[in-house]
């Protein structure tokens, strides 16, 4: 396991098109933004253990895919982290 320490505001990046971005922190809380290629899964632990995405978790996967799949329709922008490639 790779073990990295960040600020608010600086991001890690996983291959050349997933980028993890710190958004803030509370307590023991840490808000993360990721983006990443539509075809990539991303889940949080406890939705991936229990087997699955089930009722209005399902809808929230969707609604996500659907604006992600927008996002990545923009000509300027191909993938939804183009603002960080050099």
């Amino acid at each position: 396991m790779l073990v990295l320490t960040r600020r608010i505001g600086e991001a890690i990046f996983v291959g050349d098109k997933i980028v993890i971005t710190v958004l803030r922190t509370e307590g023991n809380k840490t808000r993360l933004g990721i983006e990443a290629p539509v075809h990539v899964s991303v889940d949080r632990e406890e939705v991936r253990n229990r087997g699955g995405v089930q009722g209005t978790d399902l809808l929230l996967v969707e609604q996500t895919r659907e604006h992600r799949r927008r996002k990545m329709n923009l000509k300027e922008k191909p993938y939804a982290f183009a603002s960080h490639r050099k």
